[in-house]
C-alpha cells in the first residue's frame, strides 16, 4: 500500500506514539510528514483526542479513555498516513523575520566566523541564504527548531553556556538554527537579534511560527531595527508572514 510508513506503540493508558518516516531523525522530508499528518489527525477532530503533539520523528496522541476507542484511534490514524506520500511538500506558509546580525545584537559572530573559516560577511550570507523549515516547536513558548543550516556552519554548542540569553537571539548550533523567543539560559551560538516578537501574548494566534513553516532571515540595519523594535514593543507582528499555498496532504 502506498502513503507515508508508520508505526504506532502505546505509551501509557491514555497515549499513542506514532513514528513516522523513513528519513534520518532530524531531517526536513521526515519533518514535513509528520507536520501533513499532525495536522490532518488536529483537522479530523477525533473523538476522545485532548492533544496532538509533532516531534522531528514522532507524533504523541494524547486522549481520554471514557471518550476514545484506542482501536477506532489506530485505524483512523493509518488512514490519514495512507493518503500522504511519503515525501516532502511546499509548506502553508513562507515568514520573513528581519535580523540586525553582529555587534552586541550578534556577540558570538567573530569567532563563528574564525570558525568556519568565513569572514563576518561570509558568516551573514551564509546564514540568511537559506529558506529553512520549522520541524516543530519546544523548549520555550515560541521556539522554533529550525532545519537546513548550511553545514560549513554546523559547529557544536557553546562549552559554557549563557546563564541569560536577551529575547530575540539568533543563534545556531550543531545543524539548526532558532530564535529565542524570551530571556533564558542557553548554549547556542548568537550571530543576532531580530526585533520580532515570536511569542506574544498581545496577539492571537501569540506564536509566529508553527511547525512546517518555512523561514527567512532578512539583514537589517542598526536604524532598521530600532525603527521595527518600536513596532514590536506596540504589539506590530514585524515579521512577514506569506500564505504560499503548499498543502500538508499526500
Amino acid at each position: 500500500m502506498s502513503g507515508l510508513p508508520i508505526a504506532i506503540r502505546p505509551l501509557a493508558d491514555s497515549t499513542l506514539l506514532v513514528d513516522i518516516g523513513r528519513e534520518p531523525v532530524i531531517a526536513a522530508a521526515r519533518s514535513a510528514a509528520v507536520t501533513r499528518l499532525a495536522q490532518r489527525l488536529i483537522d479530523r477532530r477525533l473523538p476522545g483526542v485532548s492533544d496532538v503533539i509533532p516531534g522531528y520523528s514522532t507524533i504523541l496522541i494524547e486522549f481520554e479513555l471514557a471518550d476514545a476507542d484506542i482501536g477506532e484511534l489506530e485505524e483512523a490514524i493509518a488512514a490519514e498516513a495512507a493518503r500522504i506520500e511519503d515525501a516532502a511538500s511546499l509548506p502553508l506558509r513562507r515568514v520573513t523575520i528581519p535580523v540586525l546580525y553582529g555587534g552586541e545584537q550578534g556577540p558570538d559572530l567573530v569567532e563563528v566566523a574564525e570558525r568556519t573559516g568565513l569572514d563576518e560577511a561570509g558568516v551573514i550570507a551564509l546564514h540568511s541564504g537559506p529558506e529553512y523549515f520549522v520541524a516543530c516547536m519546544g523548549f520555550s513558548p515560541g521556539w522554533a527548531y529550525l532545519l537546513g543550516l548550511p553545514e560549513q556552519l554546523a559547529l557544536p554548542r557553546r562549552a559554557t553556556p549563557r546563564v541569560r540569553v536577551p529575547a530575540g537571539s539568533l543563534a545556531i548550533a550543531g545543524g539548526q538554527t532558532g530564535i529565542y523567543p524570551m530571556p533564558t539560559p542557553g548554549g547556542w551560538w548568537l550571530l543576532g537579534q531580530t526585533p520580532a516578537r515570536l511569542f506574544d501574548l498581545r496577539r492571537e494566534p501569540p506564536f509566529t511560527l508553527k511547525p512546517g513553516d518555512a523561514v527567512r532571515f532578512q539583514p537589517i540595519d542598526p536604524d532598521r531595527f530600532e525603527a521595527l523594535r518600536a513596532e514590536a514593543e506596540a504589539g506590530e507582528l514585524v515579521a512577514l508572514i506569506e500564505e504560499i499555498g503548499g498543502a500538508h496532504g499526500g
